[in-house]
């Protein structure tokens, strides 16, 4: 009877054991992908913030060209850096460009100072459809219709060699235009003919499964943009405060201490990778090379092992 008692008592002990190991063995799981969980938590979220700022950064330097622009055209076209903005985010959901694309050509338009306030959005709009249509980057589309708009008669050559249809008839109506200073009339002549023939390709474009998927991507980027801007007029100031130092003189100098270290001290390693490490290793090869071979050995021994 004590005999089977010492038995059961055993047994459970082994049972309990085991599922104690078993529970050890989980928590330790749990805590190793705990971990890598935290890790690959703050790499995303790390990443996440750089995106954010690479977006606040993008943008900031288009609403710097833009009032480069301005100031450099002394304000000709008669619009703000505020309209410049609204224009872009509006014309971003309605085509398929982002907003730095589009305030980019909106930054190229500015240059050509014969372009009013009434007449930008209007402009920037053909040009938008006008790339959609005929398969154009931004860029160039914005300088063939800036150069007709400027000049147009010598602007609507290069647009009928880029497939607008302006007739012989046409092009002497806006000859007599240009005679009589009617720039304005001119413009929008122009900007009739082009609305005739690519207005609403970007709308049309926008209103595609590729369009929708581009309008939420411009929505994901907008609100990176957002939170980049929070982080970077934070960062701004002390950024800035770094750099004035570091074109100090003081912070000159401390730069070029700090170099000389290393310097000194790549300097030394080297001495001591030739003249101590190198040395140490040929003078014990034998034995080096004698106890890799046994670790080789013994490691194919054991796969050897396993696999019978």
């Amino acid at each position: 009877m004590a005999s089977y008692e010492l038995k059961a008592i055993l047994t459970a002990q082994d049972n309990a054991s085991s599922t104690i190991s078993k529970v050890g063995g989980a928590f330790s799981t749990l805590a190793k992908i705990g971990i890598a969980g935290a890790v690959a938590g703050v790499a995303a979220l790390t990443w996440g913030l750089k995106l954010c700022i690479d977006e606040a950064s993008e943008a900031q330097r288009g609403f710097a060209q833009t009032d480069a622009v301005l100031k450099s055209t002394g304000g000709m076209a008669g619009v703000t850096a505020a309209k410049v903005t609204e224009l872009a985010d509006s014309l971003s959901m309605a085509s398929m460009f982002t907003d730095d694309m589009v305030r980019s050509a909106e930054n190229e338009l500015l240059t050509f100072t014969s372009i009013g306030k009434d007449t930008f959005p209007r402009a920037t709009q053909a040009i938008v459809d006008m790339a959609t249509a005929l398969n154009m980057d931004l860029s160039g589309a914005t300088k063939m219709v800036g150069k007709a708009l400027q000049d147009p008669i010598r602007g609507v050559t290069a647009l009928r060699k880029a497939g607008v249809n302006f007739t012989e008839a046409q092009q002497d109506v806006l000859k007599a235009m240009v005679e009589t200073n009617d720039m304005a009339g001119a413009q929008a002549y122009i900007l009739k003919e082009l609305e005739t023939e690519y207005g609403g390709s970007g709308l049309a474009a926008a209103d595609t499964y590729a369009g929708s998927i581009h309008r939420m991507n411009q929505a994901f980027d907008n609100l990176k943009e957002k939170i980049g801007k929070v982080m970077v007029d934070a960062f701004t100031p002390f950024i800035v405060q770094i750099a004035t130092w570091a074109s100090s003189e003081q912070g000159q100098a401390k730069i070029q201490a700090i170099a000389d270290e290393v310097k000194r001290l790549t300097a030394e390693f080297a001495t001591w990778i030739t003249g101590v490490a190198i040395p140490w290793v040929q003078q014990h090869w034998p034995a080096i090379r004698d106890a890799i071979k046994e670790v080789i050995d013994k490691t194919i021994e054991i796969i050897k092992w396993f696999r019978e």
